[in-house]
């Protein structure tokens, strides 16, 4: 990640064409009339898109995957608070056990970050604190707009991507992180080679049922939610911050 711009660009991008070539292989069939209604209701987002994934980036620069994926949690709260903003009974709030052992679990480790997180992660924080906004921006535009029930989450993702990897890209040159990057020696490395590839087939397996989940009910949100706790976890359990881990004073 010490490249932060390059690698979101060729992230941005690995994601693009994996939506492409799964539409291909799928037979996904467009509807020009989704597609406009698509970008007349999203093209709003694309700063905060862009600058939630710009943010994101930065702050991987610093934080380790694991505290990452748990300060991620947060935006499951966001989400949740959008619905009870606009007057909705949050799906969060069902009567189900298991949605609110999901949800309580997904709160705890995010309360508990905000008051256990060391202080030697620089401006890092503060990147994380505008990729959560950024992204609660986008849920409350998302739930006022009008949706393509079987076709809107694929043609966002696709607007959604292909925007902010044009804006990413120049932004990775002029910066100078274009250069900077063949300067590196891990690109010579098969290791990272075999990593490229591989990542690159999981984003397209990623592709093909992330519509789908999309368009489910927001329950599903707390098995994301769980699941990230689990991988932090698993990551480091010496450095996790899922609200299981006390820091000794």
């Amino acid at each position: 990640f010490s490249s932060w711009s390059i690698f979101n660009s060729w992230q941005v991008l690995v994601a693009a064409l994996g939506f492409i070539l799964t539409s291909v292989c799928c037979q996904w069939q467009w509807h020009k009339k989704c597609l406009i209604v698509t970008v007349q209701y999203h093209w709003k987002t694309i700063p905060f898109y862009t600058m939630s994934i710009y943010a994101g980036s930065r702050a991987l620069t610093v934080l380790p995957i694991s505290l990452f994926l748990a300060i991620h949690n947060a935006l499951l709260l966001v989400h949740c608070g959008v619905d009870l903003d606009m007057g909705k009974q949050s799906i969060f709030f069902s009567s189900s056990p298991k949605d609110l052992i999901a949800f309580t679990s997904v709160a705890v480790s995010s309360i508990m970050l905000v008051t256990t997180v060391p202080r030697g992660f620089g401006n890092a924080m503060w990147w994380m604190l505008l990729h959560i906004c950024c992204t609660g921006v986008i849920f409350a535009v998302e739930k006022i707009s009008v949706y393509c029930a079987k076709t809107d989450a694929f043609n966002r993702q696709i607007f959604y991507y292909a925007s902010s990897f044009l804006l990413l890209l120049p932004t990775s040159y002029f910066l100078g992180d274009f250069y900077a990057v063949q300067r590196y020696p891990y690109l010579a490395s098969p290791s990272f080679c075999w990593t490229f590839i591989a990542s690159g087939i999981l984003g397209c397996f990623l592709a093909m049922v992330y519509p789908s989940v999309l368009n489910l009910e927001l329950v599903n949100l707390n098995i994301t939610g769980l699941a990230k706790v689990f991988a932090c976890s698993i990551l480091d359990l010496n450095k996790t911050f899922c609200g299981l881990y006390i820091i000794n004073s």
